[in-house]
């Protein structure tokens, strides 16, 4: 079982990588820091799921100066569509495995039930990216509402992107404790 779950829970980190990549690209938060802690993530990936368009940008643009970096994030942050579109991600596995996570060390439990608990953030907080871009669509909004929607939406982004980060973290430090539950 701890198997499975390890397996969904790199296919989750995957995506979670893919999102945070996206979300500070659009943002113009991609610096030095972020290209050095999401490049062994992806890097690491070894499931079914294409990984060379990140890797090959990761690797692209650890290669170049900080001013440069700082001129790519300027041109896709200007490039960027007004909104982005942020899949709902769940763990149906690993919720159905709740009841069973007391066969396994009391650490490695609440690691999961942590990484869950985080998940559930994740989605209330989609969930209100979501309601405020369909309000900046609104007919009827006020103006100063539509720039409070177009805000919140923006600032809820910010948000979904740094608690992505936080369950990718969650996800690398219980595959670090617990590495023969990821035997492949």
């Amino acid at each position: 079982m701890q198997r499975a779950i390890a397996v969904e829970l790199r296919e989750l980190g995957n995506r979670l990588l893919a999102i945070v990549f996206k979300t500070e690209e659009k943002f113009g938060g991609l610096d030095r820091g972020l290209v050095q802690w999401m490049s062994p993530l992806v890097e690491k990936y070894e499931g079914p799921n294409p990984k060379e368009g990140m890797s090959g940008a990761l690797a692209k643009l650890r290669e170049v100066s900080d001013e440069q970096l700082a001129e790519y994030c300027a041109r896709k942050k200007a490039e960027a569509l007004p909104s982005l579109f942020y899949p709902q991600l769940d763990a149906p596995y690993l919720k159905a495995a709740v009841a069973d996570l007391r066969e396994f060390q009391p650490d490695y439990s609440q690691r999961i039930l942590d990484i869950l608990a985080n998940l559930q953030i994740l989605s209330d907080i989609r969930s209100n990216v979501l309601y405020y871009q369909r309000l900046t669509f609104t007919p009827g909004v006020t103006p100063e509402n539509h720039e409070n929607a177009i805000y919140l939406a923006a600032e809820g982004s910010k948000e979904h992107s740094k608690r992505a980060k936080i369950i990718v973290d969650k996800i690398a430090a219980l595959e670090q404790g617990y590495p023969a539950s990821l035997a492949r």
